[in-house]
């Protein structure tokens, strides 16, 4: 039997990038949505064998048994089961109904003869409504194949993971999208600083969704990306109006700003002062950040 790719967990972010790399290789897909018995459950399993996918399961309306080696898990209705390659299981429906909903959804994301997982064991993640509805998204984009088709696959497959981990409880620090990354987006914005980046354009630049970076970057700065690139961008007209004898007019346009009145409203916010009465300050005061 051909060696299984060994498997290297990595952050959620990180997982989240590699699906939507064509350089990272995508394969083993498959989507189902269908009915089983109440008393369904998994073929039962060999000691050694080893299942090289990612495999997920939900039952919107099922509890299930989840046995594991050494261990089983209750699993409430309405809970995404997320099994990474290499972990051991069989599932079996805890239901009295004839027949039960089940979604199910398998994958496998290598790179460099390494399996990727975000997850390095069995995770319950619950009110997982998202999970039917992405799931049959899903089914149509791995049917296709090649070109436009395969750029759907991976963007139906990001939206499903990028659901599940949000949904999932985490540590702050493991919700924060690091010091280096907000260092690379106040250079992004610095050099466009009269084009009004925004947040999706941030969220595109360092990767993610604009709905999961917006929550991720206000994790790591305690402020929305918005609130974020207006005070970037005051904070800048502030140092022109100290270092140069530029009007405050022009500085507003170099910054971006059509109206004036709008710039000095937003400077006096963030800086505490007008424009006006900033330039004024003496020369020993502190310079902005």
């Amino acid at each position: 039997m051909k060696e299984p790719h060994p498997i290297r967990p990595v952050t959620h972010e990180a997982f989240l990038r590699a699906i939507l790399n064509p350089e990272v290789r995508l394969d083993r897909c498959a989507a189902f949505i269908c009915k089983v018995p109440g008393n369904w459950k998994t073929l039962p399993r060999q000691p050694g064998q080893f299942f090289g996918v990612s495999y997920c399961f939900h039952s919107p309306s099922a509890d299930m048994l989840v046995r594991l080696q050494g261990r089983q898990e209750r699993v409430p209705a309405n809970t995404l089961c997320w099994f990474p390659p290499g972990v051991y299981y069989e599932i079996a429906m805890q239901s009295h109904r004839a027949q039960e909903a089940l979604n199910r959804l398998r994958f496998r994301i290598h790179h460099q003869g390494e399996q990727l997982s975000p997850f390095s064991d069995f995770t319950m993640i619950r009110r997982a409504s998202f999970a039917g509805q992405d799931i049959a998204r899903c089914i149509g984009s791995f049917e296709d194949q090649g070109g436009f088709h395969a750029l759907r696959r991976r963007s139906e497959l990001s939206l499903f993971v990028m659901n599940a981990l949000e949904a999932q409880p985490r540590k702050h620090s493991e919700s924060t999208l690091g010091h280096a990354l907000i260092n690379r987006l106040e250079r992004y914005v610095a050099e466009r600083m009269n084009s009004w980046p925004s947040t999706q354009d941030l969220a595109e630049r360092a990767g993610y969704n604009p709905d999961y970076f917006s929550r991720l970057f206000r994790l790591e700065t305690g402020m929305s990306p918005r609130s974020w690139l207006v005070e970037r961008r005051i904070r800048y007209a502030a140092r022109r109006l100290l270092e140069s004898q530029v009007d405050i007019q022009t500085v507003a346009y170099e910054c971006g700003y059509e109206n004036p009145l709008f710039f000095s409203r937003q400077f006096k916010e963030v800086m505490g002062s007008s424009p006006r009465s900033w330039r004024k300050q003496p020369p020993s005061s502190p310079s902005p950040l």
